[in-house]
């Protein structure tokens, strides 16, 4: 199991590298320049440097050619280089790391759309948020930070073939913590996995509980809860700040540990190497050499030690976004190419245009059947079962029934919200095969039992992104009985509502998100509970208009307000999940 995910992981990392193939290998170009080349280019002058210092005495004594000034010179020039490179990567870093956050999160949020809509989420809508928000970073700063390591383990390659050929021994002194840090990094690895997980989850739960919690301001009010509140918040904290405080430990440790085991390196080559200058076999040069060497391996060992650790943190991200939706979505889909669109990382691909189907006789309704659909939820006996039913084009149909009878599962699974166990949709006598891309504008329209508005006008609720047509729109108030409401909001339809619509009352969210399906001008209006919001002199007046409307409006709702059922041409009584 171990080995299948760790093969996963590196599929994962190899696709994300190949989308940023040509920039990938910009980051890596510099890395290897500044890290590896100017690096052991500035080491073997620095060492020739004091050569010269100890062979010429002054500076006024040097011969003409690699003199002290000429290695000056040099130095100089090659400091030069190194600030050019720098300011390259710095540049190049803006077009590396977003693009592959970006990328993940689009796949993630493609295929959760994709998924019926009432089981896109594998998690909570507080743990989702907290894992697209910090886990393609993560996965991003990883093959960021591999650039780092290629150039490092270069240079330290480089080091160690320059140091054999002046004295192995010492060179092995040098490179001996290179390989404990391997060692201790190696043996954390579970360890340093786990409790990446445990601070994550407890970032996720502190997430969700606030997310939940601003959603039922309400609900805290009136119980007088907020104690109750604060307390749990303060519990969930807790074990989120040990989580992490154990997290922040561990690598804090391993930092310190990777930091300073190079001071043990430093002290070996000042024993051994005063013997060996004793003897003449050791240069001041070459001390100088390896004492430079070893203070640049630092950031080599610096740099294993935290890539390791990332590595165990993109495993455990990889794991995360897959669980966001799918704990079986696979790493092909996690990963696949396609455009992704910002205005600086990838200005080739246009913005995609907004869709917009216009009706056409293709989409009008005669008949609509349904015979014998069938679902069950995974987790309990509940459901509906061998439903069937017939609409008519201009007929309404009324779904009555008790609490927990299946009204709303049956229009769920009717427009594939729901994946469907058995049972057969025809549209004009024709099978509709997946009910969730068919039953859109301009075919039907779905109006939930909480409609759901976005914190912004009451005209881009409405619109969605639509094209803005004056007929319609004013059509679309006017069947919802919105003129009265709209008259008294300061900005009409440009007053903002606020998250979920907070400004706006029970039956004016009802009836804005009502505007929005009519907008679209659909053949199947499909309400659960339309009016339960309203007081009876505006439900009267709503279903009036809306059955007095030119478009012949083929109805199917859940209701049992009179008004309602007054109008029905049939009525579909539900029992237990059966047509009663």
């Amino acid at each position: 199991m171990k080995r299948v995910r760790m093969k996963r992981t590196i599929l994962c990392f190899w696709q994300l590298l190949r989308y940023q193939t040509w920039t990938y290998l910009l980051m890596l170009g510099t890395k290897l320049i500044f890290l590896a080349l100017l690096p052991q280019a500035r080491g073997l002058l620095i060492g020739q440097f004091f050569e010269q210092l100890a062979t010429q005495g002054t500076t006024s004594q040097a011969t003409v050619g690699w003199n002290v000034q000429t290695l000056l010179w040099l130095l100089f020039g090659l400091g030069l280089a190194r600030a050019v490179t720098v300011m390259i990567d710095i540049v190049g870093n803006r077009f590396a790391r977003h693009p592959i956050g970006v990328l993940l999160r689009k796949n993630v949020l493609d295929h959760m759309l994709q998924q019926p809509a009432a089981q896109a989420l594998a998690t909570s809508p507080g743990e989702a948020i907290s894992h697209l928000r910090d886990d393609p970073n993560t996965i991003a700063n990883f093959l960021y930070l591999t650039t780092f390591l290629v150039g490092n383990l270069l240079f330290a390659l480089t080091a160690l073939f320059v140091m054999t050929s002046i004295n192995a021994w010492i060179a092995v002194l040098v490179f001996g913590p290179l390989v404990l840090v391997i060692l201790i990094a190696n043996r954390l690895q579970n360890r340093m996995e786990q409790l990446t997980r445990s601070s994550r989850e407890g970032t996720d739960r502190i997430t969700e509980f606030i997310g939940e919690s601003f959603g039922v301001i309400e609900t805290i009010q009136v119980t007088t809860s907020e104690p109750h509140i604060v307390n749990r918040f303060q519990h969930l904290n807790n074990d989120r700040r040990r989580a992490m405080l154990r997290h922040s430990l561990l690598h804090s440790l391993l930092d310190a540990l990777y930091r300073n085991i190079p001071n043990l390196g430093i002290g070996a080559i000042m024993l051994v190497s005063a013997a060996a200058m004793a003897e003449g076999s050791f240069t001041v040069g070459s001390f100088v050499l390896f004492v430079y060497y070893l203070g640049s391996l630092n950031d080599t060992i610096i740099n294993i030690g935290q890539t390791i650790t990332q590595y165990q943190q993109a495993v455990v991200a990889f794991d995360r976004l897959t669980e966001t939706v799918n704990p079986e979505l696979s790493a092909a889909t996690l990963v696949e190419h396609g455009p992704i669109y910002q205005s600086l990382a990838d200005r080739h691909h246009a913005e995609p245009a907004l869709s917009h189907t216009e009706k056409s006789n293709v989409d009008a309704l005669e008949t609509l059947i349904i015979e014998n659909l069938t679902y069950r939820y995974p987790t309990s006996d509940r459901g509906i079962c061998d439903v069937s039913l017939e609409l008519i084009r201009g007929k309404v149909t009324i779904i009555a029934g008790e609490v927990g009878a299946g009204k709303t599962t049956l229009l769920k699974v009717l427009l594939g919200l729901l994946p469907k166990d058995t049972g057969e949709i025809r549209w004009n006598g024709l099978p509709v095969a997946d009910p969730a891309s068919f039953f859109v504008p301009p075919r039907s329209a779905y109006l939930a039992q909480t409609p759901r508005l976005f914190s912004d006008s009451v005209l881009d609720n409405v619109l969605l992104g639509l094209p803005y047509s004056d007929t319609t729109l004013t059509q679309a108030i006017h069947t919802t009985v919105l003129e009265p409401d709209l008259e008294q909001l300061e900005e009409g339809l440009a007053t903002r509502i606020g998250p979920r619509g907070v400004k706006l009352s029970g039956g004016q969210q009802q009836r804005v998100a009502a505007a929005r399906m009519l907008v679209r001008r659909p053949e199947l209006l499909i309400f659960d509970d339309l009016s339960s919001a309203l007081d009876v002199e505006t439900e009267s007046l709503l279903w009036e208009r809306l059955l007095a409307t030119e478009d012949e409006q083929t109805i199917l709702a859940v209701s049992h307000r009179p008004m309602a059922l007054r109008h029905a041409d049939q009525v579909v009584v539900l029992e237990g999940g059966r047509v009663l």
